[in-house]
């Protein structure tokens, strides 16, 4: 599987989980004041079709969401090193090693924290 594959997966676990919650009354919604666009992040996207400049946006937008949403520690662990395997991004490292060495399932966890150790060593 690659790694669009694996953060396609994630993605969608991602979007169960903010599903999840329970609906809301209809007047309780109105009572309530919109919320504020999210600020941008980085370039939006062009309008020339242009693929990898979407996926460079795609990714810029991930980023700060991989560490703000609220997913089991295996579930972050994996979104974060896939976001790091496109970007090359160190920062991402320590925030994957954060996530991987709080995975409560022994086995999980030391590969986890193996596969941050092939990175760092991968680094040079």
């Amino acid at each position: 599987m690659d790694h669009d594959e694996e953060l396609e997966r994630a993605l969608a676990g991602i979007s169960g989980d903010l599903n999840s919650q329970p609906a809301e009354s209809e007047p309780e919604r109105r009572e309530r004041p919109a919320p504020a666009a999210a600020p941008a992040r980085g370039p939006a996207p062009t309008s020339d079709g242009n693929l990898k400049s979407v996926r460079n946006s795609v990714l810029v937008d991930l980023q700060p969401l991989a560490t703000q949403i609220n997913l089991p520690n295996t579930k972050k662990f994996e979104l974060l090193m896939q976001i790091y395997d496109a970007t090359k991004d160190t920062k991402l490292i320590e925030l994957a090693y954060q996530a991987g060495r709080s995975i409560d399932n022994e086995s999980e966890r030391a590969d986890a924290l193996l596969r941050v150790i092939r990175e760092i060593d991968a680094l040079g």
